[in-house]
């Protein structure tokens, strides 16, 4: 029997670290610092709801069709109370502050080989929490709720890998939450896949750095992976289900499809890839992303010196990493929207992270 190897910064509980709850204090911080302005009052340019007051009917049969049933409930349970998604916006994005800073501090912990925090990974949490595609979204309050429960949900993803249960249990836990947050908003695939992918890639560079087995260092890729295949498959299905039940059609823009062909998504998809790399747009400039790729760059030449298994193993990551960042994109519409690739900044950030254990 393969038993599931452990990486020291999760050796004990993570809640019980207090260098867990250093790094979310200072994600926390950056998190106050490049979005504060969103809780004082006013309107924001993409909060429609002041426009399109919609009926609940209307809103529900919106919903459903995109797959977001959770979401639909939780709107209208808000709008049960007289309130709306806006005028309770400080609270929530109050709330989705925290369960970012909570998610990104657990997430920079697991890719971390001790239980201390070095300085770096307080940049990386820093960088996740402030990064220009993140903040963007906080400009469309009316979807703080949704970034509150997303990022809770994979934060209790990401403690569930920490925790010492036996891996069947793990497995079902872990399905049910990407499961029923995949019902407010698909993104929690694209985050878990990103947080998790980069947790099962250390553990893996760790075991084979102490000479372990390969089925033993691969554990965690293949609990990342079929987690996310089965509970997306599941999510489908379901998603499927209360739509006929409905009878509501799903949505075009919120259902997978490759537009073109297959070439023609594989160009997308490298294209929007590109495009966070390397392409200058109003929420960030050029010359602020060619000095971020100088500093990968570098920190990843001095990793493969030092540790060439590690260092390709986070380029793979960052490379997969960015490509699903983009996947909903380019596999609907292809078109260049960076608030909907906020998980880029956490990629980039566990990348640095990664890539330092190795320096």
């Amino acid at each position: 029997m393969i038993h599931p190897p452990s990486l020291p910064s999760s050796a004990s509980g993570l809640l019980l670290q207090r260098s867990f709850w250093l790094l979310f204090l200072t994600a926390l911080v950056g998190n106050l610092l490049s979005k504060g302005a969103t809780l004082l009052p006013g309107m924001a340019p993409d909060d429609y709801a002041f426009a399109f007051q919609g009926d609940a009917a209307g809103n529900l049969e919106n919903f459903v069709s995109q797959g977001r049933v959770v979401l639909s409930l939780l709107t209208q349970s808000v709008d049960v109370t007289g309130l709306s998604l806006t005028s309770i916006s400080f609270f929530t994005s109050l709330l989705a502050f925290s369960s970012i800073s909570l998610a990104i501090a657990a997430a920079v912990s697991l890719t971390r080989v001790s239980e201390r925090n070095n300085f770096v990974h307080y940049v990386a949490a820093v960088f996740a929490a402030t990064h220009p595609y993140l903040t963007s979204y906080f400009l469309f309050r009316m979807s703080a709720i949704t970034h509150a429960f997303v990022y809770l949900s994979l934060f209790f993803a990401l403690l569930i890998l920490t925790t010492q249960l036996k891996t069947g249990i793990k497995f079902a836990l872990s399905l049910l939450v990407l499961v029923v947050c995949s019902h407010a908003n698909q993104a929690i695939l694209i985050l878990y896949a990103i947080a998790a992918g980069a947790w099962a890639v250390t553990m893996m560079c760790e075991v084979k750095q102490r000479k372990g087995e390969w089925p033993q260092a691969l554990y965690g890729v293949v609990f990342v992976l079929a987690t996310l295949l089965l509970s997306t498959t599941v999510y489908l299905i379901t998603s499927s289900i209360l739509r006929s039940i409905l009878g509501v059609g799903a949505s075009e823009t919120y259902t997978p499809h490759l537009q073109g062909g297959v070439a023609n998504t594989l160009h997308s998809g490298l294209s929007l890839a590109y495009g966070i790399l390397l392409r200058g747009e109003p929420i960030m400039a050029l010359w602020l992303k060619i000095l971020l790729g100088i500093g990968l760059l570098s920190m990843f030449l001095f990793c493969l010196v030092r540790d060439w298994f590690r260092a390709l193993s986070a380029a793979l990551f960052l490379g997969a990493g960015l490509l699903a960042t983009v996947s909903p994109l380019a596999l609907s519409w292809g078109g260049h929207v960076p608030r909907t690739f906020s998980p880029a900044g956490l990629c980039f950030a566990l990348f640095i992270s990664m890539v330092w254990a190795g320096i």
